[in-house]
């Protein structure tokens, strides 16, 4: 008796693992359940070839599946990167009393291109998709980070996905030899590509797909919306805490000059190498001489392909895709980087972008605020996020008509430590994909905001709304500044940096 109870329970186990399977091009993609049961992964699911080899610096190809069967049960390595997004978490790790070694950098590799689903346990078709593009100033960041697990989000009903795509001097790359450039959206769009013809697979709606992205993942969102080439792969946005891009014009000058002298420091003859002899240098090489040269970061660029015109020409003329938005920044985008060595660094990289020149009197327009710390993070998170993110709200809603949310994440975890990170940057993640640390101060209040703020999320993603029953949540009206505050309580109120943005006249 006892035996064949055993037998049973084998058999039922067998046939659960064996339905977490979906075939691509004949291979049976096999992925795993979580351990309560609640949704199933699958992990380090490819989309596109290495691109290795002649590859590197080239417009991704498609992946061909070639094995009977590809176990999708753990996450791939990471895109090629320095330290700069492991920093970031260990100083919110640090800033809230944590342990900062709870994280470190993952395997990194130019074989990169992957992304990873979770779906409900229980399928059903026809599931909303949510893709998330992370940040990381488009040097560093990967995936399944800790703050964008897609499990606990895909429980509610939906098609959680996540992408990788090349990172720093490969994913942005200028040299004079290349017809083309702006591999990192190459690779986005690819994804979303991949995502278009497979997601109905494991039950997700091809025709009702979100892309969403916070910092460098939501300016990437910026020229997913006005390149000709993601036409038709998603039909809503959500772009958290970015915009920058709209006040700087793109420079092509920069990048190409920086790709020639990295061309002559890997050289050893004084003469600049060629996009071939570069291709067979190491990948770590070029990783940390790229380093030491381009200092500014790295941004998509004007290549007459992935993007033909500056972004705010496209918004202004109405340019872009036809989406519904959610859009916002958070109270304190600045804070955690003031009085340290990156705040510096920022500050340079974006006076260098030319973005700071434009502000008429920053102490007139920040005297309403107690010191030096609140005002310099008031200052530079309007110019940076508010302000522009406004700009793009005001011309998808006038110039299409398209319905868009504004939204401002001012919540403040409780305690003295809490206090001095106020509403940082990245704050709102935990709450949207409910993956708070054990080390943040996480109170019943912060766990009710996380349902609010997801099953607003999930409502936009279903129906293209994200009012629910505990929120009412105004449409965006240009010029306007009217936001959803999400803070202990929820309400609408006028923007504190509206004045500050009409200074501007973005």
């Amino acid at each position: 008796m006892k035996f064949n109870i055993l037998i049973s329970a084998l058999i039922i186990q067998i046939n659960l693992f064996s339905d977490v399977s979906f075939s691509v091009d004949e291979t049976k993609i096999i992925g795993q359940i979580s351990s309560d049961k609640k949704t199933q992964s699958f992990l380090g699911v490819p989309y596109a070839e290495p691109p290795i080899g002649d590859l590197r610096w080239n417009e991704p190809i498609p992946k061909v599946f070639i094995k009977d069967e590809f176990f999708a049960d753990r996450f791939a390595s990471a895109c090629m990167q320095e330290e700069r997004i492991v920093d970031w978490y260990k100083g919110v790790a640090i800033g809230f009393g944590g342990d900062p070694n709870y994280i470190s950098k993952p395997d990194i590799s130019e074989d990169c291109l992957y992304l990873n689903i979770w779906r409900p346990n229980n399928t059903s078709d026809s599931l909303p998709v949510h893709v998330f593009i992370h940040g990381g100033a488009n040097k560093a960041g990967w995936a399944y980070e800790p703050n964008y697990v897609g499990d606990k989000l895909a429980s509610k009903g939906i098609i959680a996905v996540t992408i990788s795509y090349r990172l720093g001097i490969f994913g942005f790359f200028s040299h004079p030899e290349l017809s083309k450039s702006n591999f990192a959206l190459l690779d986005i769009i690819s994804a979303l590509k991949w995502i278009k013809n497979n997601i109905h697979l494991v039950g997700g709606d091809p025709n009702n797909i979100t892309i969403a992205g916070e910092s460098a993942g939501a300016t990437n969102i910026e020229h997913l919306l006005v390149s000709d080439l993601s036409a038709g792969l998603f039909n809503k946005a959500i772009h958290q805490s970015a915009g920058w891009s709209i006040s700087y014009e793109l420079d092509n000058e920069s990048p190409a000059e920086n790709a020639l002298k990295l061309a002559l420091k890997l050289s050893s003859n004084n003469e600049a190498l060629s996009i071939n002899e570069l291709r067979k240098i190491n990948s770590e090489k070029i990783l940390v001489t790229a380093n030491e040269i381009f200092k500014l970061g790295y941004w998509s660029v004007l290549d007459n392909h992935s993007i033909k015109k500056p972004i705010k020409e496209s918004f202004a003329n109405g340019d872009f895709h036809n989406v519904d938005l959610i859009i916002g920044s958070n109270a304190d985008e600045e804070l955690m980087y003031i009085d340290n060595e990156s705040f510096k660094e920022l500050v340079e990289e974006r006076e260098e972008w030319g973005i700071y020149n434009k502000v008429i009197d920053f102490e007139d327009l920040s005297n309403h605020l107690e010191n030096d710390l609140e005002r310099i993070n008031f200052v530079l998170s309007s110019i940076n996020y508010v302000c522009p993110s406004f700009y793009i709200a005001d011309q998808v809603s006038s110039v299409i008509n398209n319905k868009v949310w504004f939204y401002s994440f001012d919540k403040v975890r409780f305690g003295k430590k809490a206090q001095e990170m106020g509403a940082y940057h990245g704050a709102e993640l935990p709450y949207i994909f409910d993956t708070h640390d054990a080390w943040l101060p996480t109170s019943y209040q912060d766990e009710y905001l996380t349902k609010i703020i997801q099953n607003s999320w999930l409502n936009f993603m279903k129906t293209g709304n994200p009012n629910i029953d505990e929120i009412a949540w105004p449409r965006h009206k240009p010029s306007q500044f009217k936001v959803l505050s999400f803070d202990k309580e929820l309400n609408s109120k006028i923007h504190d940096s509206k004045d500050f943005c009409l200074s501007l006249n973005i």
